[in-house]
């Protein structure tokens, strides 16, 4: 079976944690878009609140795609090993 072809049991914690950060992730960039969408073509003085929430919402974001990035790598890690499934391995990393 090619990698491609390969199935991955994933369990329910890491399917709802998965779900979890994808949901925030996509808040995230939608709040960014929309903050960003905001923005004046000249960019006027001063910019230094607008910025500043962009610079939050980028800072999420990066931490959101870092943990999801992380609970996958766990995952595809486990498709190349045999290893039982406990479903605390993405919960763990993700700080909740």
């Amino acid at each position: 079976m090619t990698p491609s072809d390969a199935h991955l049991r994933v369990s329910r914690k890491e399917l709802a944690e998965l779900e979890d950060l994808t949901h925030h992730l996509s808040d995230f960039i939608t709040l960014f878009v929309y903050h960003a969408s905001l923005l004046p073509p000249d960019l006027p003085r001063p910019v230094f609140e607008r910025t500043m929430i962009l610079t939050g919402l980028v800072t999420k974001i990066e931490t959101y795609v870092k943990k999801l990035m992380r609970c996958l790598g766990q995952i595809g890690d486990r498709a190349q090993v045999d290893v039982p499934i406990t479903g605390a391995s993405c919960a763990k990393h993700s700080g909740s």
